[in-house]
């Protein structure tokens, strides 16, 4: 039994030691309806009436039987209290059920005329109520009216108590429905929950009190366990996080306020699980003390995922910090957030003082005010262009001096704002190391150049002497005019003379080009021109091996951006070594080389040498172009090698095939310029 407020002396009531309730509350419950006691001794004093009123909730299969609501009409002190005095004073009164006295003022009085005697008999829910009313002895003289009245009253009040105390009853079991009906709907809320309300003592062991049936998959141990005291919080909690809880709870119920604490409790496997307790203290139904009402939630999976992030964390700021590049982030409004020891090593600067400042103070111009492009770009739309994917720029120390640096932004995924990523590689030692392979390329291309002139030089001073020749001819010839006075054919003469003086002039021209050790420069040309230039010295050695230069050059081509000297060197190159091949097989196949220029599939210039000699042998092809690899007794292998950098340095490729008749085919290709670029 649960009394209400008041009625804590009714607490622990037993029906089975009272028979008449007992039987009165099987009967309300077997016929669902009100049922009342027999008159019985109640446990506040006097005599009493049992009223019980059957209480359903609604289930799966209807209607179900949920429990009672009982309560116990006391009729003397009501009738003392509701009946008028002289009702009382001059009448005896008794009160039946089912002929058992419920109440009576003093026995009837046998003196009394039985025809004074009032009886009357009525049902009530069930119940035969008998009423006995007669007048006293000194009050029956002139009473008769008032004795008929008093009946009357007494009737109409006894049954109107009767019917009030029903019908309050009806109101509780109304409350109680719904009471039932907010804990059904309370325990599918808690049930919906991932987590355990709670109702505990106010002080550690923390015993509960009331548990709901998340424990189960909270803890490990069932509601009965929990609330019966077999298992007490405070003992599953972690030894190390008991002191916290403890402190938690002492000064939330000292300050009135909710406490709020994550710990780690041992569930009934013995496995440790987090959770997260938040509550709050309020005053105990028993009056005395406070109690402790919360909710318990697993955290289990949520702090694993944040040790897992911070472990994440410390473990990419461990490789950032680790990194030889420097590896900064900027946010949304281009300021520096981080600046990792590489960066600081790099530019100068402390991270305390790149921090808050802008990226583009460590970039020159005019890539600073390209990033600036960039970032104003990449804040509006969210792309960010490949222009600074492995860019080589300058990077800006703090003491103003600029040194190489390879620059990639990209930017960084999964965040709530735009944040950028910059990686900066210091390529000052690639930068060195390009420079001092080019100047050795250089020196060594200059070598191979004076070593071919030096191997040409019977034919160049063949091809310097006609001209020569040719000029003493001419100049003696004017003399022999001029004396015999044939002045006027001495102007055919001069001309002569100064054709072959240019002729010779061009030769030795084009033998210090060759000879000349110059810093390399691009100059934007037409490529027929420069063929055209290595053949007229070409085609002196070729007079001398009895070889003849073919040329088909293409008509149109695009213009290249190329060093002049190093892309001549390559097609003499290519002409020597074809005619060697020549001769090599004493021009069995013919005594012809040819060269062509064309545009092919790739929008590129291609220069080709085919020549008719031996062709390459699958033993040489492997590492011709290695150098010092030669066939040649006499060649140093230096001059495909060369050739193979120069090209390389230039953008295009070289390479060979053996042709079908005989002989091989070595061609080269150079990137045209494009019209934005032969403008710029």
């Amino acid at each position: 039994m649960l009394p209400l407020e008041g009625n804590e002396i009714a607490r622990g009531f037993d029906l089975r030691f009272n028979p008449p309730a007992l039987a009165a509350a099987i009967t309300a419950r077997e016929r669902n309806r009100v049922a009342f006691t027999t008159p019985l001794d109640s446990i506040h004093g006097g005599k009493g009436l049992g009223i019980y009123v059957p209480v359903n909730r609604s289930g799966p299969d209807g209607e179900q039987f949920a429990g009672l609501v009982g309560s116990v009409l006391l009729i003397e002190p009501l009738l003392q209290v509701i009946l008028p005095t002289e009702v009382m004073t001059e009448h005896s009164v008794a009160i039946s059920i089912n002929g058992k006295s419920l109440f009576s003022t003093d026995p009837i009085p046998t003196a009394v005329d039985q025809q004074w005697v009032q009886q009357r008999q009525f049902e009530l829910y069930g119940v035969n109520w008998q009423l006995q009313v007669a007048p006293r002895e000194e009050f029956l003289l002139g009473t008769y009216f008032r004795f008929s009245n008093a009946m009357l009253v007494l009737l109409i009040l006894l049954t109107s108590l009767t019917s009030l105390a029903v019908y309050y009853l009806l109101i509780s079991r109304a409350r109680t429905k719904q009471a039932l009906a907010t804990a059904r709907r309370l325990d599918s809320l808690f049930s919906n929950l991932p987590g355990m309300s709670y109702r505990c003592e106010e002080y550690y062991p923390w015993a509960m009190v009331f548990v709901s049936d998340g424990c189960q998959a909270l803890c490990g141990y069932e509601r009965r366990v929990l609330e019966n005291k077999q298992v007490l919080w405070g003992e599953l909690i972690h030894p190390a996080d008991l002191e916290t809880v403890q402190q938690a709870v002492a000064e939330a119920v000292a300050e009135r306020r909710h406490f709020d604490v994550e710990y780690r409790i041992y569930n009934r496997g013995g496995a440790l699980r987090w959770v997260w307790d938040r509550g709050l203290a309020i005053a105990s139904d028993s009056g005395g003390g406070a109690i402790l009402e919360g909710f318990l939630s697993d955290i289990t999976d949520r702090r694993r995922a944040e040790l897992s992030l911070i472990q994440e964390k410390a473990y990419s700021e461990s490789i950032v910090a680790a990194a030889i590049d420097a590896v900064i982030t900027v946010g949304a409004s281009g300021k520096v957030e981080t600046f990792n020891p590489a960066a600081q090593t790099k530019f100068g600067y402390t991270k305390q003082e790149m921090e808050g400042r802008d990226f583009s103070q460590l970039i020159p111009e005019p890539y600073k005010k390209e990033y600036g492009d960039l970032v104003a770009d990449y804040q509006q739309t969210g792309e960010l262009p490949a222009r600074f994917e492995r860019r080589e720029v300058s990077g800006k120390h703090r003491d103003g001096s600029e040194f190489p640096v390879q620059l990639s932004v990209s930017k960084m995924q999964h965040q709530t704002e735009r944040k950028l990523v910059c990686l900066v590689r210091d390529i000052s030692t690639r930068v060195a190391a390009e420079q001092e392979v080019r100047d050795l390329r250089e020196k060594l291309a200059h070598v191979d150049r004076l070593t071919m002139l030096g191997e040409m030089a019977t034919g160049i001073a063949h091809e310097i002497n006609q001209p020569l020749t040719a000029i003493s001819l001419f100049s003696q010839a004017g003399k022999r005019l001029l004396v015999a006075g044939k002045k006027d054919r001495l102007s055919d003469i001069l001309d002569k003379l100064s054709e072959h003086a240019l002729r010779a002039g061009a030769i030795v021209e084009r033998m210090q080009m060759m000879t000349e050790q110059h810093v390399s420069s691009f100059e934007t040309v037409v490529c027929n021109t420069l063929v055209e230039e290595v053949i007229a010295l070409a085609q002196a050695d070729g007079r001398i091996r009895g070889i003849v230069i073919d040329f088909e050059l293409a008509d149109g081509l695009p213009l290249v951006s190329v060093d002049r000297v190093q892309i001549q060197q390559v097609v003499l190159n290519l002409l020597r070594n074809g005619m060697q091949a020549m001769q090599t097989v004493n021009c069995e196949r013919g005594d012809s080389i040819s060269l062509q220029t064309r545009l092919n599939q790739r929008n590129e210039i291609e220069v080709s040498v085919r020549d008719s000699g031996g062709g390459v042998s699958k033993e040489a092809a492997g590492k011709i172009f290695t150098p010092f690899s030669t066939t040649r007794e006499s060649g140093m292998g230096i001059g495909l090698s060369i050739s193979r950098a120069i090209i390389l340095a230039h953008g295009g490729e070289i390479n060979f095939y053996n042709n079908d008749g005989g002989g091989a085919t070595f061609y080269f290709t150079l990137p045209a310029v494009v019209a934005g670029e032969q403008d710029g």
